[in-house]
């Protein structure tokens, strides 16, 4: 279902764009679209050259770095969606730059799905274990052996030799 919604997603930008046009004109139709891609080149550029400053800037101050990262990603998916011509996905273009412009509009249902995730599970290394117990310094941790039923074990696997 998704792969035909992105196939289908072309023909109903061209639909888009010629209801557009015959309501406002074909000059006035490329001139939107063109205007919306500088709005993309624009946004991608301005986020580039302040996406350290603005990381060690926050990091500096105390705050928590998950809301600077999910806002720098979603300003680059809007500047990568401005870039895209037609209306659907300008659309998109400015709900997404909407959501980066509202610091925890976005990040505190993803927090909270996070951390009920992490809850339920624990990543071990089984080559970590070998040198004593996988410890956490963090409050919540707890020690973890592979034989635990919640651990994921993400160690590679031994190749096994061919007599």
């Amino acid at each position: 279902m998704p792969l035909l919604i992105i196939l289908s997603l072309p023909i109903f930008e061209i639909l888009g764009a010629i209801w557009v046009a015959d309501e406002i004109g074909y000059l006035n139709t490329a001139g939107l679209l063109c205007g919306a891609a500088l709005v993309g080149i624009g946004l991608l550029s301005i986020t580039g050259r302040t996406f350290l400053a603005e990381l060690q800037l926050r990091a500096a101050s105390g705050e928590r770095l998950e809301n600077v990262l999910l806002s720098q990603a979603l300003r680059f998916i809007a500047g990568i969606l401005f870039l895209i011509p037609g209306f659907i996905t300008d659309g998109f273009a400015l709900l997404a730059l909407l959501a980066s412009l509202v610091p925890g509009l976005i990040a505190r249902p993803i927090n909270r799905n996070m951390k009920r995730w992490n809850s339920q599970f624990v990543v071990f290394n089984s080559q970590s274990a070998s040198r004593g117990p996988f410890r956490h310094q963090q409050q919540g941790w707890r020690d973890v052996t592979p034989e635990d039923p919640q651990v994921i074990d993400v160690s590679p696997e031994k190749p096994q030799s061919q007599d």
